[in-house]
């Protein structure tokens, strides 16, 4: 399973890096804000991690593949993940762009037995355009995108960005997302709740822990992020359906 996730990430990196300037394997040197905060955008690496997904006892039940890659001042992020059972499967790719801080491309691909999913949209200040299209008992339903949206990030950007935020205690970042997959806004909030030495398959790692709450529209996240730089995202839990999601390994991207 895992060569089949890592030949559609290398097949989908090489498409969108050969569309445009050949990959550099450093973060473009960016100094920004996001969310009103001075980013660390070095932790941005061209990697290829690899996690598994638990349920409350502990066993494996799904893994996901999530790798970066710099194409000059675009930033690519591609998604691979699948529970074991065959109950979900989903591919999404995002393309950053760098030098307006925005994320310009979401394209979202998801099934389950009874139903399967695809998004495709374009982002410019905040005006996406584009196709929501679901397909569910035996119907297929086309909704055109577009429309303007009072929206802080897109979700994809939370989990893109979020290890180069420095976040300390008694920060609370308050941010309203665009969740793609239902194509609504999520009021949300992240804060700093502690400091916490986990083991995982990579050894044992020292972590900020942070939450992510929100409103119901996209799931709270409790995360684990690595305090060494490059910081790395090394654990989410989703108390709902407390699911664990641990990363197993980290690679260097390479074509």
């Amino acid at each position: 399973m895992q060569f089949k996730y890592y030949l559609f990430i290398s097949v989908l990196f090489s498409i969108l890096i050969s569309c445009g300037q050949t990959s550099d394997s450093k973060s473009p040197g960016i100094s920004k804000q996001w969310l009103n905060k001075e980013i660390d955008f070095n932790s941005i690496q061209e990697v290829v991690n690899t996690y598994h997904m638990f349920d409350s006892n502990q066993a494996k039940v799904g893994s996901m593949v999530y790798a970066t890659a710099f194409n000059g001042t675009h930033l690519m992020a591609l998604d691979t993940s699948q529970f074991d059972d065959g109950t979900v499967y989903e591919t999404a790719s995002f393309v950053f762009d760098t030098s307006s801080f925005t994320m310009k491309n979401v394209k979202i691909d998801m099934s389950t037995p009874n139903a399967s999913l695809n998004v495709d949209f374009n982002n410019e200040n905040n005006q996406v355009k584009g196709e929501f299209t679901l397909n569910r008992n035996e119907a297929t339903q086309v909704f055109p995108l577009d429309s303007t949206y009072q929206m802080d990030i897109i979700r994809s950007e939370i989990y893109l960005l979020l290890q180069t935020l420095p976040i300390t205690a008694g920060d609370t970042i308050a941010l309203k997302a665009l969740v793609p997959t239902r194509m609504g806004i999520s009021s949300a909030e992240i804060y700093l709740e502690g400091e916490e030495r986990i083991s995982t398959a990579l050894g044992e790692v020292e972590c900020d822990v942070v939450w992510l709450k929100t409103d119901g529209i996209m799931p709270n996240n409790k995360i684990w992020i690595s305090k060494d730089s490059p910081r790395k995202l090394i654990k989410f839990y989703v108390p709902g359906p407390e699911l664990s999601i641990e990363i197993q390994s980290s690679k260097p991207y390479k074509i």
